[in-house]
């Protein structure tokens, strides 16, 4: 990246579902219900910038 660059900076709304989507992807396997409300409490639903 030149000096002149700004990195990539976008908003992305988590939900639930979604987090539910990546970790089943991710991980190869189906979570339990118990499992999923443990992880999903983890996010707060708010918009976050990834760079």
């Amino acid at each position: 990246m030149d000096s002149n660059s700004q990195p990539n900076t976008r908003k992305i709304k988590w939900t639930a579902e979604t987090d539910k989507n990546l970790l089943l992807f991710a991980m190869g396997r189906e979570i339990s219900d118990k499992e999923f409300t443990v992880i999903a409490g983890w996010f707060d639903g708010k918009l976050t910038t990834h760079t």
